[in-house]
């Protein structure tokens, strides 16, 4: 099972095994599936981890292109994880990897290190994740939230007026054109009134 360590300002790593029928949002506020809290530089929502079917690895998305992922000491928007590569959210660090070590007794640890000089993770207690929304499938989210549609007001009109206006419009028309022929008639001939109206 795939699983992501976390040290945050208390400096202690926990980690969260990881599912990838499931999205994770991680960030400081409490509505987060993967808390970080107290942690300077950490947001309420800082960013989505999910699994990539088509790369098949694990993305960890920022949740606003202002926030960013540090790995190996630069800032990204996006990053793939790769196991054991240190990442930053904010102040915390994440390192990931793709599958928990079996529990080791201190005596095999540290005859292990050791050994080979090399410090490795031990498998810390697990935490579960206790999601706080629908998991969603592994479908690529096309949008990060529903869009704002202000509402339009509709203003009650009389229905005697609604009525008229469409008669009064043809009847200012009409006596448009009317005066546009009398006009006419009058540049052309000098007869104010055709002779046939006198």
């Amino acid at each position: 099972m795939a699983a992501i360590y976390i040290t945050d300002a208390s400096g202690i790593p926990l980690t969260y095994e990881l599912n990838p029928e499931f999205m994770y949002l991680i960030g400081s506020g409490e509505d987060c599936d993967i808390r970080i809290a107290d942690t300077e530089g950490v947001a309420l929502n800082h960013c989505e981890l999910q699994w990539n079917a088509e790369l098949n690895m694990y993305m960890l998305h920022a949740c606003t292109p202002e926030l960013m992922i540090t790995a190996n000491a630069a800032p990204h928007n996006c990053v793939a994880l790769v196991e054991r590569v240190p990442y930053g959210i904010g102040a915390a660090s994440l390192s990931y990897v793709e599958e928990l070590p079996a529990a080791e007794t201190p005596a095999d640890a540290e005859a292990d290190t050791e050994e080979s000089g090399v410090t490795r993770m031990t498998r810390a207690e697990v935490v579960p994740v206790q999601l706080k929304r629908k998991p969603v499938g592994r479908a690529k989210r096309l949008y990060r939230g529903v869009a704002h549609v202000p509402e339009i007001e509709v203003a009650w009109e009389n229905p005697i007026v609604t009525f008229i206006k469409p008669i009064y419009v043809i009847a200012v028309l009409a006596a448009a054109f009317l005066a546009g022929l009398t006009l006419h008639h009058w540049l052309t001939t000098g007869e104010f009134f055709p002779a046939t109206m006198l």
